[in-house]
């Protein structure tokens, strides 16, 4: 609107006309005469008949902006303006979608990525709603709180705005100044268009940085890039006839390479060329690690489609890739302190209590993001210690997509060929049933049992240190050494045999020295369990795990009926080691009594028999 425009209220609604008379804007028709207009302590703008119903109301139209109170129903949309000045129709459009909903458009950012943003519950969306306690997304009762962003300070007047620059930001006005509380995507790189429409955006620590691509310079008014040499435009050049005779270029051969070659990423990471890494690493000097298995190009165009797409604080980021001749490369974000493996079970300091939640709290994040907060549900299938990465201040990400199933909202399970790492493969694995989400809980299941003791689930232990572990029903431990002084420990059973006797600090990690009491460690002893339920359906989601850990859900009770398998499971996994290292049991006897003798019941790798095996099975992919 104009200074001269006009707003005008009649028994019809309101009218926007111009100076001339000319009707801009109208309300549409109404189903009975408007007697009366009323503007809430909300902002929201009524119109109500006679007898007071109302006929129409301006939350109903959103524009760039939510308030508090305000409800948005699915299938509506905040839509930015072009400018903070020009108020037209912009670029970005944040949407409310129950997710069943198909669109051709670029999706850059979902609240659900949001850190701050908690899934309680997998119901389709129908409305968002904010108030002076955070921003919701509700369930078809207008009661489910399907996800919520907690906001802290209660006080105040709270908005939230889709801006120019394609950003949805949350501020709250307090003491007479507005406080910033969200603004997403941060990373200017990550939201189109955030270069117009041909320009290069480049990560930098402080923001992104916007370029032009070869041949192309900034425009010195508008920022859009044009071409170097402006002699020859390219709508004229469509229109342009030329005389082509004295051209005597042609093209007789065009070789194509390797499909790989010809690869494209949405998303587009950036391809590295071999020789850039190999300069980048002096030539791999430093071996940091290595995944078990070989990929082959679907995999790998597999692990690079899932990384490319999914961005979560607890999933590792896909900085580039390599795909020249048979060399085969992803460039990772680097994490410092390495895998949760080489942590937990080597010869470095202790984890503390409290870093082993955090770092069981960020999987767990990170797989709930998988199974329930992305556009296709991903299934990792290879959860294990050695594919949990972690950083300065127990920043937790998850890596290694390579053998991950991608399902669609649809479909909830499939049917495929062994994959995993034997230690965390679920029954339903081995048994050839249905594979869901669930069988990624059962392999977290059996990382926090480990996350808890310190040892893998499957390894050696001196017969000492094992004695009281015997249950009084005579169910002995299994064992495999090549002298009475070991014995192969099965520690999911002793997790069951504690919980029983309610002895949780046999279970914790000797090394910690006090250092955590028995509620905390009955806590996740008792999560850990209800993960490994044979049946799946007993198992909670990743969603409720993340719950039940921060402490916003009652913390469920496992059922030992479907924990009894164990027992079995325990024997079958031993015997099936004992029987693979029967080739080699002189050899693997000697220096596993050799090492038992030196060093005492090490928990480090060197006496992990899972550990030695854990490379040999994944199945094929």
């Amino acid at each position: 609107m104009s200074n001269s425009d006009k707003l005008s209220l009649t028994v019809n609604g309101l009218t926007v006309t111009n100076q001339a008379g000319k009707e801009l804007w109208s309300t549409p028709p109404l189903n009975s005469e408007v007697t009366a207009m009323q503007l809430s302590e909300t902002g929201n703008l009524v119109l109500v008949d006679v007898r007071n119903v109302t006929l129409w109301e301006s939350f109903d139209y959103p524009t760039d902006t939510i308030v508090m109170g305000q409800h948005i129903s699915a299938g509506k949309s905040l839509e930015s303006s072009v400018t903070d000045e020009d108020l037209s129709v912009g670029d970005y459009r944040l949407e409310v979608t129950d997710m069943e909903s198909a669109a051709m458009e670029w999706m850059y950012w979902k609240l659900s990525m949001d850190p701050k943003a908690f899934k309680n519950s997998n119901e389709a969306v129908s409305l968002m709603v904010m108030n002076d306690t955070g921003l919701y997304l509700l369930g078809s009762d207008g009661s489910t709180v399907v996800i919520h962003v907690v906001l802290s300070d209660p006080l105040g007047f709270r908005i939230g705005k889709l801006g120019p620059d394609g950003r949805f930001s949350i501020s709250n006005f307090m003491t007479d100044k507005w406080v910033l509380e969200i603004a997403e995507p941060f990373e200017n790189c990550d939201i189109p268009f955030i270069c117009r429409e041909i320009g290069l955006c480049t990560r930098k620590p402080l923001g992104g940085t916007c370029s032009c691509p070869p041949g192309f310079r900034n425009q010195i008014s508008g920022g859009n890039c044009v071409p170097m040499n402006s002699s020859l435009s390219l709508p004229s050049a469509c229109n342009a006839t030329r005389d082509g005779s004295q051209l005597n270029s042609s093209i007789s051969y065009l070789r194509l390479g390797p499909e790989l070659e010809m690869i494209s990423i949405p998303g587009l990471p950036r391809r590295f060329a071999y020789e850039e890494l190999v300069a980048a690493t002096e030539n791999f000097k430093t071996h940091i690690g290595s995944g078990g298995f070989v990929q082959g190009n679907r995999e790998f165009c597999t692990e690079i489609s899932i990384i490319g797409n999914i961005h979560h604080v607890n999933l590792v980021r896909l900085k580039g890739f390599c795909a020249q001749g048979s060399q085969r490369f992803l460039v990772l974000e680097y994490m410092n302190r390495g895998s949760l493996d080489s942590i937990l079970f080597g010869n470095g300091p202790v984890l503390e209590w409290q870093e082993r939640v955090e770092i069981a709290l960020g999987t767990a994040r990170g797989l709930a993001y998988l199974h329930s907060g992305c556009e296709q549900r991903i299934i990792h299938c290879d959860v294990k210690p050695e594919n949990i990465l972690l950083h300065d201040n127990l920043q937790v990400k998850i890596s290694d997509f390579g053998i991950s199933k991608l399902l669609s909202r649809e479909q909830s399970t499939f049917f495929t060929a062994l994959r995993g790492t034997r230690g965390y493969l679920a029954p339903e694995w081995l048994t050839g049933s249905p594979i869901s989400d669930k069988a990624d809980v059962y392999s977290y299941g059996m990382v926090l049992l480990e996350i808890v003791t310190g040892r893998k689930n499957c390894s050696l232990q001196t017969h000492s240190h094992i004695t009281e572990s015997n249950n009084s029903e005579g169910n002995g431990l299994s064992s495999y050494s090549s002298g009475s002084e070991l014995r192969l420990i099965y520690f999911p059973l002793i997790a069951l045999q504690m919980h029983e006797r309610r002895r949780y600090m046999e279970v914790a990690d000797p090394r910690l020295e006090g250092g955590v009491t028995s509620e905390e460690v009955e806590k996740l002893v008792r999560i850990a369990l209800c993960c490994v339920h044979q049946d799946p359906a007993l198992r909670p989601t990743m969603a409720n795990i993340v719950g039940m850990l921060e402490g916003g859900l009652p913390l469920s009770e496992p059922r030992v009926e479907s924990l009894n398998f164990l027992q079995a499971y325990g024997q079958r996994f031993t015997e099936t080691l004992r029987m693979q290292g029967s080739n080699e049991q002189n050899e693997l006897g000697l220096n596993l009594h050799m090492n038992a003798t030196s060093n005492g019941a090490s928990s480090g790798t060197e006496n992990s028999l899972s550990y030695i095996t854990s490379q040999q099975l994944s199945g094929p992919r």
